[in-house]
């Protein structure tokens, strides 16, 4: 079992209610269980302890990982090729937030399809919103086999 200091993740199942949301339109356009092999995924944490933590759960799960600390840090790496088969975005960070991030990863038409998995520390009517390209949404602290359950639904390691 893997502890963590902060609360980012628990790997037991809590009771109480699920924390996983999905998305109003789940697929987006997109065919789940069909996500380019080998592609990375693009962690969006401004939490250091938080994205490094994502990232190296992700990477034990045989997925490539690419990190970024802010919007402006992952609209420069979705600059560069290879383009993530997911971004698992937070959405309360500085420069550039969350909201902002997804506005204009919309207006580029190669980043447009790619699907966002919100994990964050935002209260619950933020995760409410309807923001386009997003499948599912977790709050933090997340399950950890929940979502690497639904990272494989959109994407496979590689």
């Amino acid at each position: 079992m893997i502890r963590v200091h902060r609360p980012l993740c628990r790997l037991r199942r809590q009771p109480g209610p699920a924390r996983f949301r999905p998305a109003r339109r789940a697929d987006n356009g997109l065919h789940r269980g069909r996500g380019p092999e080998g592609r990375p995924i693009l962690v969006v944490d401004d939490d250091d302890f938080g994205r490094e933590t994502l990232g190296r759960i992700l990477e034990v799960a045989g997925y490539r990982v690419q990190r970024a600390a802010d919007g402006a840090a992952a609209l420069r790496c979705l600059g560069r090729d290879p383009l993530p088969g997911l971004i698992v975005l937070d959405l309360l960070m500085p420069l550039i937030d969350g909201w902002e991030f997804c506005a204009q990863r919309r207006r580029d038409p190669r980043l447009a399809g790619i699907p966002i998995l919100v994990v964050s520390a935002a209260d619950g009517a933020a995760l409410g919103q309807n923001i386009d390209g997003v499948v599912g949404r977790f709050e933090k602290p997340v399950v950890v086999p929940e979502l690497l359950a639904v990272i494989r639904r959109y994407c496979r390691p590689g």
